[in-house]
This record gives structure tokens, sequence and C-alpha cells, in this order.
């Protein structure tokens, strides 16, 4: 079903604990064929981002857009969801409310990193929610990692909706 889809919007709160603890967030909407929109909180900082085919945009905010020249890739979130997806193994199917089901279980390292989430040898945990239309409604990933000489807890909680009804993406500027 996720393959199948031309748009959804998203958000993803990632908790990463070392000595102390840092929580970003990242809201946006995915267009199959137009790109990806995104604002990225990380304590007070703010920055919007919209890719398209030809360019990418970027603009602390509040500020002005400027076009990136060299544009650095910007992750995926369709091509991260399917290769967690396909690389999970599932441990433990439960069934939720309203028809919906929870799916528990692990990923192997070199699946966690081809999907861009850090790993430190150990399987990642994930949880994956599913509606009764067999939509991916929410992913829990819970992985560790290393930070310099630190050992790093990473929880990622992602929540998905609008499932072919977000707004067309566009150039801002």
């Amino acid at each position: 079903m996720t393959a199948r889809l031309h748009s959804y919007a998203f958000t993803a709160q990632t908790t990463v604990a070392a000595r102390h603890q840092v929580r970003t967030t990242l809201t946006g909407r995915v267009v199959r064929g137009e790109g990806v929109a995104y604002r990225l909180r990380v304590g007070h900082r703010r920055t919007e981002v919209v890719r398209t085919r030809r360019a990418t945009y970027v603009r602390k905010l509040p500020g002005q857009w400027a076009r990136l020249a060299h544009p650095r890739a910007v992750t995926n979130p369709t091509a991260t969801l399917l290769a967690l997806l396909r690389g999970m193994t599932a441990v433990e199917v439960r069934g939720g409310p309203a028809g919906s089901k929870q799916v528990r279980g692990r990923i192997d390292p070199p699946t966690a990193r081809a999907a861009g989430i850090p790993a430190d040898g150990r399987p990642a945990e994930v949880a994956v929610t599913l509606d009764r239309h067999a939509h991916v409604t929410a992913v829990v990933v819970r992985t560790g990692t290393q930070a310099g000489r630190h050992a790093v807890t990473a929880v990622v909680h992602t929540s998905y909706r609008g499932f072919d009804h977000v707004s067309a993406i566009h150039p801002p500027v």
C-alpha cells in the first residue's frame, strides 16, 4: 500500500539521549512526482525545506528563501519507510482498535543504515501501526549508535496521515 501512495503527510519526532536529551521534529508532506516539503525544528531553530525535481529551496525561519546551487541529498521519507518495512523481521502482530494492527519486530544494522537509521551493531526495535486500509499510520524505531565516545539511544516516533490528500508542492519563489 505504501509504495502505491501518491501523497501523504508525516511528523517525525526524534529523541536522542546521551548525556542530555535532544529532541527534533520534522513535519512535512510528500507528493510523488512533485517532491517533498518539510519543517525541521531542533531546539529553538527552525528550518524549512522544499525540494522539487529541479531545485532545493531552504530558509531559516523567519527568513528569506534561498535556492541551493549544489543541493545535498535530502532524506526520501517514502524510500526510508519502504526500506524499513521490507527489511523488518516481524516478531509479534496484535490487533488494535477499529481494525488496526500493530506489528513489532527488528531490523538488522545494514538494513537500518540503508533506511537512514543509525545502528550500533545491534538490531533496531520497530513497531508499525497499520489502519484497517493497510496504511502505515505510525512507526516507532528504537536504536543505539555512537556519538564520539558516547553510546547514544535514539527513538523516532513517526506518524503518517492525509493519504493521497495533501496539497501540491511548488517552488516557494
